[in-house]
């Protein structure tokens, strides 16, 4: 384990340092957008099937059972996805699960809006949770490895926005329909929600790079230098711009690429020889070896009580705010909130950047813990000033702290597995924590004690997660500021 650790370090070494010295620019804005893109889709397709979940019951004459099924089955199916995504990002790399991703959301979702049938509608559901999933781990993998560390938590930061942009698209859509959600037409608002979906995947087809990282090491040198080449121009670096010593690693005496190596090739460059994918097997050994096995387990456990905290809360509450005497309508806290979280997200990316990747995820699911049981305690009471502050507290201080914790969880997934495993790694990660969401709405109906047992057993889920990566979680933030000043 420990040897293909090193021998994958020591091929990434030239790239990573090559990527620092082109430094951030449009090549990353653009690869940012169509990798994180995916969020977008899947913001626009979760929002959509839990606000149209009623009509769809109603159209399709369901139970309560099978309309709560029809959701539940895609966080399933997302699951499953991230786990798949794992191996294929890793073996053939991170571009093709995001591509599938797009192409599969798009013509599952169109098939839904056409379906007649509850059997059917689910099957569909389910594969189209598996290509919703597929797109995350590869995503995130892609982003990190094509930017500069500086830059990484900011960009992390990005795919909240991206993910919540999909929620607003969603409610525009709702709105468009019928503000008062009373008779929506599903088939035509799930067909408008593919729209995001198509025009990004599209543009991705066309301009979305390979990561350099992984081509490196994948023994595919020409095309890691190509995706280089492409970075430098649409950043407006010229070759005598980045540090020589950065860019030597690839380059041959003729100006073609090579790998760090071990041995010199025909025209005199160091060429390494190219590595061979690990079996499935293999990767998820080197997972949960005894190096990595404590950060794996924390990271799915704060994955898991982050879901459990963003889901729960998003079913929970059309249920329990109207019985909580608000200032307004249920309807238009929910907008506002929605509309806050943008703003939410962005700002994240500044305590997150100040933090760190192991203080954020700590401090974020603290902070989401307080809100939820503030949240608990408020409603229900006649509304006063004390009540409003400990009312929106509740509300608000969970949409920062799950933002904070994301960056941190999602930055780490991808930084704390070797490149090897990194899609496999962030992707059983994320994999643990959709088991979250898919607790959440059967915890919420059947949970002894009511709604308010299951905010505190959210609580002090989130509460536990935050100790445990407190304690346990070992990010070296001086590897990161190595690697920051190898090309200054």
């Amino acid at each position: 384990g420990n040897e293909l650790i090193t021998e994958s370090f020591v091929h990434m070494a030239g790239v990573e340092s090559a990527i620092e010295g082109i430094g951030f620019g449009p090549a990353q804005i653009i690869t940012q957008i169509l990798a994180h893109g995916i969020w977008i889709a899947d913001g626009v397709e979760l929002t959509l099937m839990t606000a149209l979940a009623a009509s769809v019951g109603q159209d399709l004459q369901l139970s309560q059972g099978a309309v709560a099924s029809i959701t539940s089955i895609v966080f399933l199916g997302i699951a499953l996805g991230c786990g798949v995504s794992g191996y294929l990002g890793d073996t053939y790399g991170r571009r093709f699960p995001v591509l599938a991703s797009y192409l599969g959301i798009g013509c599952l979702a169109t098939a839904c809006s056409m379906t007649h049938h509850f059997m059917v509608l689910l099957v569909l559901r389910f594969l189209e949770g598996i290509f919703m999933g597929m797109g995350m781990p590869a995503s995130l993998t892609l982003v990190s490895e094509m930017s500069p560390v500086g830059w990484r938590m900011s960009l992390m930061a990005m795919r909240g926005v991206s993910f919540a942009l999909g929620n607003i698209f969603a409610v525009f859509i709702l709105l468009l329909d019928d503000p008062k959600m009373t008779a929506l037409h599903w088939r035509l608002d799930i067909l408008l929600g593919v729209l995001p979906c198509m025009v990004l995947g599209l543009l991705a087809v066309g301009n979305l790079h390979e990561s350099a990282v992984f081509l490196s090491k994948a023994g595919r040198p020409e095309e890691a230098k190509q995706v280089l080449d492409w970075m430098r121009r649409m950043n407006s670096y010229h070759i005598h711009e980045v540090d020589s010593g950065c860019l030597e690693p690839l380059m041959t005496s003729e100006g073609t690429a090579a790998n760090v190596g071990h041995g010199p090739s025909q025209n005199g460059a160091v060429v390494g020889p190219p590595t061979k994918p690990l079996s499935l097997a293999a990767q998820l050994g080197m997972i949960f070896s005894r190096r990595l096995i404590c950060s794996t387990l924390v990271l799915c456990f704060a994955a898991f009580s982050l879901n459990l905290n963003e889901y729960g809360i998003a079913y929970a509450e059309p249920r329990v705010l109207p019985g909580a005497h608000g200032p307004m309508p249920p309807a238009w806290l929910l907008l506002m909130k929605y509309m806050v979280n943008i703003p939410v997200r962005l700002g994240a990316a500044i305590p997150a950047e100040m933090l760190g990747r192991q203080r954020a995820l700590a401090l974020g699911l603290f902070a989401s813990a307080l809100g939820v049981l503030l949240f608990s305690q408020a409603v229900g009471k006649v509304w006063a000033f004390a009540v409003a502050v400990e009312y929106f507290s509740g509300q608000y201080l969970p949409l920062l702290g799950i933002a904070l914790g994301w960056i941190g969880t999602y930055q780490l997934s991808v930084e704390t597995f070797p490149t090897a495993v990194t899609v496999t790694g962030s992707g059983l990660v994320i994999a643990c924590g959709r088991l979250g969401a898919i607790v959440a709405p059967y915890a919420f109906e059947y949970f002894e004690g009511g709604w308010r047992h299951f905010y505190i057993f959210m609580g002090l889920c989130a509460a536990m997660a935050s100790l445990l990566s407190t304690i346990a979680l070992r990010h070296e933030k001086g590897q990161d500021d190595q690697q920051e000043k190898s090309c200054a």
